[in-house]
């Protein structure tokens, strides 16, 4: 019994922190979990771009798809280039939270003409998001055509292209 409840105990740990493939790029979607990007032009020239990260995912990750949807918008509306106006990111969960915890109680019980009673309880609990945080970058871009170009412009051909968004120095 004792040696079942072990093996339960580690099966159920590892099922907790495996995890499945990486997100795919694409609309953020409750097919997706919502993960994935969403824009919205303010101007002609002027998006906020956002992108959530799956759980987990760096934030370095999550800000370079959301530079490659900004270059992605930039070249279908006709321009060369873009600038990042303003950066937010927020981040929700607790990466020190754990997966699985267990826990314990003892009891005792004293009753008339002499009765004793224990008991003892014991809890597990599992969480399989637990100790990964989920982080969603917003960008609001402006985006440009022919030079000069502004300091920081990021080139929208490069960053459209999910090689040259992970290309060394773009960051």
């Amino acid at each position: 019994m004792r040696r079942a409840l072990l093996l339960s105990l580690t099966a159920l740990s590892l099922a907790a922190c495996a995890s499945g493939p990486g997100p795919v790029y694409g609309p953020a979607s409750s097919y997706s979990n919502g993960t994935g990007y969403s824009d919205y032009r303010i101007e002609n020239d002027r998006w906020r771009v956002r992108y959530t990260g799956a759980n987990g995912q760096d934030e370095d990750d999550v800000e370079r798809l959301a530079l490659r949807r900004a270059g992605e918008i930039a070249l279908t509306h006709g321009f060369d280039w873009f600038t990042v106006v303003h950066r937010q990111v927020d981040t929700e969960g607790d990466a020190n939270e754990r997966p699985v915890r267990v826990g314990g109680s003892l009891g005792q019980t004293f009753g008339s003409s002499g009765f004793r009673g224990s008991s003892v309880g014991v809890g597990i609990a599992i969480n399989p998001g637990a100790g990964k945080t989920r982080t969603e970058i917003s960008l609001e871009v402006i985006a440009g055509r022919g030079e000069p170009r502004p300091d920081g412009a990021y080139d929208a051909a490069r960053m459209a292209n999910p090689a040259g968004a992970y290309a060394a120095g773009t960051l």
